[in-house]
């Protein structure tokens, strides 16, 4: 699922090297965001969460990614593409809340800390 969406959403950009480059973007993505999300989790969920299930859900909300595809169409390109990412995020969402068995709410703050991990060490460090 990442993979095909991912070849998708590389697809929409503009030049050989930048498809690659996005594709190769796009699956490191996918797997930092899953172990932030790991990492966030084990700091706020009691009991061991199966690492491999959880890329497993998260792959599924990665699908949405691959409406970046459209992201060069004139007119509408930029729409679908914050479409995509809008349904990617609530996905996320869903994914963390089914793995953990978490209500919403707490799936939301899981990845936020989890979004928010990376800026802040960014910021400490280069800030």
């Amino acid at each position: 699922m990442v993979i095909g969406a991912s070849v998708l959403a590389g697809l929409g950009q503009s030049s050989l090297s930048l498809i690659f480059l996005w594709i190769a973007l796009a699956i490191i993505q996918w797997i930092g965001v899953s172990g932030l999300i790991w990492i966030a989790g084990l700091f706020t969920v009691e009991g061991d969460v199966d690492y491999a299930r959880l890329w497993r859900c998260t792959g599924f909300a990665y699908a949405w990614s691959g409406l970046q595809v459209a992201s060069g169409l004139p007119l509408i390109g930029g729409l679908v593409a914050w479409a995509g990412t809008a349904l990617f995020l609530f996905s996320i969402v869903l994914a963390t809340r089914e793995v953990y068995g978490s209500t919403t709410l707490k799936a939301a703050l899981i990845c936020i800390v989890a979004f928010a991990l990376p800026a802040i060490l960014f910021s400490q460090l280069f800030g």
